[in-house]
């Protein structure tokens, strides 16, 4: 059967690593968006609260008995 293409013989392996980096590549991608897409809902859930309640709870920052509570401009 001829399907019009040139006889390349055995391929040397290339092809198998070709595709593992593919892979590993998307793996990357997708870990990275996923991590993006954590980060930006943290973001919304602290900075797009609706009321000013949950705005208040959202940015609490926990303090110990011993630390020091400082109040003014930053």
């Amino acid at each position: 059967m001829n399907t019009g293409r040139a006889n390349t013989g055995m391929y040397t392996g290339t092809v198998i690593s070709d595709l593992i980096a593919a892979v590993e590549r998307a793996e990357r991608r997708a870990e990275q968006r996923a991590e993006q897409q954590r980060i930006t809902e943290e973001l919304q859930a602290i900075f797009c609260a609706q009321s000013f309640t949950e705005q208040s709870l959202a940015m609490q920052i926990p303090v110990t008995d011993n630390d020091p509570i400082l109040i003014g401009a930053a």
